[in-house]
C-alpha cells in the first residue's frame, strides 16, 4: 500500500502531457484489480492450507482478515499514485489519515472488546486486521470521487493484453522491489521495539514482571503438545528470550 503508490506516482510524473498521465494511472488500475483480487481470493481460499504450512491452523482466519485488505489496494494505489506524479499531494495525504485513523480505532475497539469479554488471542487478531480493510474502504470513500473528477474527460483507449503483460513484469519487478523496502523498514523497527520490549521484561520493567512472574508473559502450551519434542505451536507460543539465542523472541519448550 505504500510502495505501488509510488512507483505509480513515477510513470505518472514520466508521463509527456495529462492524458498520458491519465492512461497510465488507468492502465494501474486494471492492472492492480487483477493483483489485488487474485491476492485476495488465494488467501480467502487458501487461508487453512496457509496456516497449517505456518503449523497453527487457528491462524486462518487472521489470514483471512489480511486477505481483505487487497481488496482496496487497486484504487488506493492507482489514484495514489496519480496524484502523487501531478504533485497533488492534499488528497493522498487526507486518504492516509482517514485510513490510519480508522484502521488503529478499530483495533482499539477490538482490544477493548477482547478485554471485557475474555477473547482469545486469535479472535482478538482477526477483529484487528479488519482494521486494515475498515480504514482502506474509507480511504478509497475519500479518494475515489476526487480521482473520478481528475480523470473524467480523458478517453481510455483499449490496451493490448501483451502490453498488460509487460506492465505486469514492470510492475513485479520495479514496483515489487519498492514494496519489499518499505516492508524491509517496517520488518527492522519491528525488530527493534521487540528487542526493546525483551529487555524490558528482563529487567524486570516489562508487562507481567510483578511478583510470581518469570520474566514476562508466559506462553500457554498448545492443547496436546508438552515437552521440548513438540512440532506445533500456538499463537502464544512466543516468550522473551536472550539475544544471545538469535532473536529477542523464542518459541518455548525448543
Amino acid at each position: 500500500m505504500s510502495g505501488f503508490p509510488v512507483y505509480i506516482s513515477k510513470q505518472v510524473a514520466q508521463a509527456r502531457d495529462p492524458l498520458a498521465q491519465a492512461a497510465v494511472a488507468h492502465r494501474a488500475l486494471v492492472l492492480m484489480a487483477w493483483i489485488g483480487f487474485a491476492m485476495f481470493a488465494v488467501l480467502e481460499l487458501g487461508a487453512d492450507l496457509i496456516a497449517r504450512a505456518m503449523a497453527d491452523a487457528g491462524l486462518a482466519p487472521i489470514v483471512r482478515s489480511v486477505g481483505l485488505m487487497f481488496l482496496t489496494m487497486p484504487v488506493l494505489s492507482a489514484a495514489r499514485g496519480y496524484f502523487q506524479g501531478t504533485f497533488d499531494m492534499t488528497k493522498t495525504a487526507i486518504s492516509q489519515v482517514v485510513e490510519q485513523l480508522l484502521r488503529v480505532g478499530v483495533i482499539l475497539l477490538a482490544a477493548g472488546v477482547a478485554v471485557q469479554h475474555a477473547w482469545g488471542p486469535y479472535k482478538m487478531a482477526a477483529w484487528a486486521m479488519t482494521g486494515a480493510f475498515i480504514g482502506g474502504l474509507g480511504a478509497t470513500l475519500v479518494i475515489l470521487p476526487a480521482y473520478l473528477k481528475a480523470s473524467r474527460g480523458f478517453p481510455h483507449a483499449a490496451t493490448p493484453l501483451s502490453e498488460y503483460g509487460h506492465l505486469f513484469d514492470r510492475f513485479v519487478k520495479e514496483g515489487g522491489s519498492i514494496a519489499l523496502f518499505f516492508r524491509a523498514a517496517d520488518l527492522a523497527s519491528t525488530r527493534g521495539f521487540l528487542h526493546g520490549h525483551a529487555r524490558a521484561d528482563r529487567a524486570g520493567h516489562g508487562p507481567g514482571c510483578g511478583a510470581g512472574s518469570e520474566g514476562g508473559v508466559r506462553p500457554r502450551p498448545a492443547a496436546g503438545a508438552a515437552g521440548v519434542g513438540r512440532r506445533h505451536f500456538t499463537f502464544d507460543d512466543l516468550t522473551p528470550q536472550s539475544e544471545s539465542l538469535g532473536g529477542a523472541w523464542a518459541l518455548d519448550g525448543v
